[in-house]
Parts: structure tokens; C-alpha cells; sequence
């Protein structure tokens, strides 16, 4: 499987732009370059929201906005699969209520969406905890189409209270057999590099540390953070993309340093 992770530093507010900086980020993808490409969290409106009276000018629709419209149409240009963050709207019971979302297109522009189950301090100020972890089955994607997308927060212990090691996220999806992970995130800095990746392959233990089987399938965990700083937070950058091929058996395909903008492609296979 050949992914594509996209890594920058959005304007805040202005989504023009932002999509302007993805596609020329991602300008010299064409057909089959890439089965499955990731963008960060909330990478076309920026993060730092403090009230629902601040975002509803950015909150989108599950299938017509325009975060989601954009990824539909490249989806279909590049045949491939696209996730990206954003906030999104929906009525239930007859209210509008706010999610930082990610949605995930397939190659036709078929649209499912995931909110984020575990909110950090910055979305509680507007955001609805989504209905739990998922996963989605894309056949498309072979051996990987065990597909279990998370958002940032998602991977850490509930509101920071939970035991750390009940590990909530990686366990779902060790029970679920979950052979893709793609994460969007906005993950702050908060030290070094190496600090960072090896904070997230901690929250992932459960899935490095499952034992060989029969039926053992390796499994991808693939980051998108997003780079730079708005209103005096520091964003982590160091997206990358990790594979799992037995019991303590992982390699660093590829990886994005903090202050970089752009993309990396890794073969999964190679």
C-alpha cells in the first residue's frame, strides 16, 4: 500500500488558502501514486477555537461542505482514498451540534465520517464527543482494509484521567483486528523529536507487543500532525508512518521533521 502524509503550518481562518498550500503540496500526485493520503486535523480552519460562537463559521457539512467536497474531488482525480480533519455540523434531534471530525472518501467520493471520541481541553470549549472508536472495512485496501482512524487526543487516556495503561484506543483496535491506522492530528510540542514518536509507539504498545500467530497480518500506523504556531502553540510536526510486522518488530518508513511543510510517499511493501 502506498500512502501519502501531508504535513504544514495552515493560516488560521482562512481555508482558501490552506487548500491552496494542500494542492500545491500535493501538485505532482497523479493517478496511482498513492492508495491512501492523509492530512492533518482541522488543517483547512486552523485549531485553536475557543467557543462555539468562534467556529460556527466553520463548521461543515458531513457531505457538502467545502473540506469535504474538496477531498471528494481529488479522491476521484487521484484514485485514491483521502482523510482530513475538520469541524463539522449535524442536527440531531433538532439541534445543531459541533464535532471535530475527520472524513474519509474513497476513490468514487463515497464519504464516511468519524468525530473525535476523546476531546482535548481546546475542543471541549465547542465540540460534542463523538459515539466511540471505529473501524471501517475498505476492501480496496488488500490486506490493510481493516481500516481504525483516529484523531490526536483519541490515542491518549480519557481527559488524561484514565489509567494510562488501559491504552483505550490501540486496545479497541487490537480486539477488532484493526490492520490500518490513520491518525490526523494536532499534536503540540512539547520536546524532542525522538520524545514524540517514541511518546506515540508507548499509547501503541498493545499492537507491538501482540504476539505472532498463524493469522498474523502486520499493521500500519500512519500520523499526520500538522507544523507551526498559532496563538503561541507550538505544533509537533513529526508526521510519520510505522509498520508493525511481529512482537516487538517495528520500522520507521518515513518521517516528516517539525518545522518541515510537505509530503512524503512510503510503499508499504518495500
Amino acid at each position: 500500500m502506498k500512502i501519502g502524509i501531508v504535513q504544514f503550518a495552515p493560516i488560521p481562518r482562512n481555508r482558501e488558502k490552506n487548500i491552496e498550500i494542500a494542492e500545491h503540496l500535493t501538485e505532482r500526485l497523479k493517478e496511482g501514486d498513492v492508495d491512501y493520503i492523509i492530512f492533518p486535523e482541522m488543517i483547512f480552519t486552523g485549531y485553536m477555537f475557543e467557543s462555539k460562537e468562534e467556529v460556527k463559521d466553520f463548521v461543515e457539512d458531513g457531505e457538502t461542505g467545502v473540506t469535504v467536497t474538496w477531498a471528494k474531488n481529488f479522491a476521484k482525480r487521484i484514485n485514491t482514498f483521502v482523510q482530513i480533519g475538520y469541524p463539522q455540523v449535524k442536527i440531531e434531534n433538532g439541534k445543531e451540534l459541533y464535532y471535530n471530525s475527520i472524513c474519509i472518501v474513497n476513490p468514487k467520493g463515497e464519504v464516511k465520517n468519524y468525530q473525535k471520541s476523546f476531546l482535548y481541553s481546546q475542543d471541549e470549549k465547542w465540540a460534542e464527543e463523538g459515539k466511540g472508536f471505529q473501524t471501517f472495512n475498505f476492501p480496496e485496501l488488500g490486506v490493510y482494509n481493516k481500516v481504525g482512524p483516529g484523531i490526536c487526543m483519541d490515542i491518549n487516556p480519557y481527559r488524561f484521567e484514565a489509567d494510562f495503561e488501559e491504552f483505550e484506543f490501540a486496545n479497541f483496535h487490537l480486539e477488532k483486528g484493526t490492520t490500518f491506522i490513520p491518525c490526523s492530528m494536532a499534536w503540540l510540542s512539547s520536546g524532542s523529536e525522538n520524545d514524540l514518536i517514541n511518546y506515540w509507539l508507548t499509547r501503541f504498545s498493545p499492537l507491538i507487543l501482540k504476539k505472532n500467530t498463524e493469522d498474523y497480518q502486520p499493521i500500519v500506523i500512519a500520523i499526520s500532525n500538522r507544523s507551526g504556531t498559532e496563538k503561541d502553540t507550538k505544533f509537533a510536526g513529526g508526521s510519520c508512518v510505522l509498520k508493525i510486522e511481529g512482537f516487538k518488530n517495528l520500522s520507521l518508513l518515513g518521517i516528516l521533521k517539525e518545522t518541515q511543510e510537505g509530503m512524503i510517499v512510503v510503499d508499504t511493501e518495500e
